[in-house]
């Protein structure tokens, strides 16, 4: 699934509450029964503090923790916190290269994990899979001068996308792993303006989708979700509302969100700024 959208719409804060709700998924009172999540980092903005709100948000929410004492409560839910922390795994990868080898050695972890030697992942979150994009279209040279591992091979946009779609679909498909991806805008370095919207406006303008990923990508891609976000300056002050969309492998209808300190709540229809809950 690739969740795509600019800047400030919100698919970092979607990603980081989809992994919470797999990691505390099927927790019983014995603890440790829900999912190991990897999330990778690609963009080197990862903030450790924010997945924390949502994961206490989230056990705050379930109710699981005992009522009857307020100590008990809170030691119950501190301790669902450190479970669901421990099984959290957090990755950074600072090229295309690095993602390739972080891949692979996920394979070799799934499949011990298929023969019982290891506990399995239950989600792979990618953020931002196009970060490096433009370092890739640039490069001309072998894989040995990037680092890797095959001496002569050749490198570039199209190849390394077509190793990492070749491990990512191993992934899904051998070891049953749901794959979560976000992906930005590209923004070309030589053009300082942006095209206008139009009429409807920059806000749903950006729901339109533009790929800009070679076609091995494309083809990986089952479900495509497109995020924007309203002007602030509309709401009157308040927070702005978020925009989402399916536009694969259906299109579907604008639904609004936002974003309260903990998790994202839907807004009622024909809300214009900041939505009760």
């Amino acid at each position: 699934m690739e969740i795509c959208g600019p800047s400030g719409a919100g698919k970092t804060e979607l990603l980081l509450e989809v992994a919470a709700n797999c990691l505390l998924r099927g927790r019983g009172r014995a603890g440790r029964d829900g999912g190991q999540v990897l999330f990778v980092d690609l963009n080197g903005t990862f903030d450790p503090l924010r997945l924390v709100q949502v994961l206490d948000a989230c056990i705050h929410a379930a109710g699981e923790a005992p009522r009857s004492k307020a100590e008990d409560e809170e030691e119950a839910r501190a301790l669902a916190l450190q479970d669901a922390l421990e099984r959290f795994h957090l990755a950074r990868c600072h090229d295309s290269v690095q993602l390739l080898a972080l891949l692979r050695s996920m394979r070799q972890r799934m499949a011990a994990a298929l023969e019982g030697e290891e506990a399995p992942f239950k989600l792979l979150c990618v953020d931002n899979i196009g970060a490096f994009y433009w370092l890739d279209r640039a490069f001309r040279g072998t894989l040995a001068d990037a680092g890797g591992e095959a001496a002569g091979a050749s490198y570039g946009l199209q190849s390394v996308f077509k190793a990492i779609v070749r491990e990512l679909r191993c992934l899904a498909q051998e070891a049953w792993l749901p794959l979560l991806v976000t992906k930005s805008p590209v923004k070309d370095p030589f053009k300082r303006k942006e095209r206008d919207g139009g009429d409807r406006g920059a806000a749903e303008a950006s729901l339109d989708h533009q790929e800009y990923l070679p076609a091995s990508w494309q083809e990986l891609v089952t479900h495509r979700l497109m995020l924007s976000q309203q002007d602030p300056g509309a709401a009157g002050g308040a927070a702005a509302l978020h925009l989402a969309r399916w536009q694969y492998p259906h299109e579907g209808p604008v639904v609004k969100f936002f974003f309260t300190d903990t998790v994202m709540q839907l807004a009622p229809q024909g809300a214009g700024g900041r939505a009760g809950s």
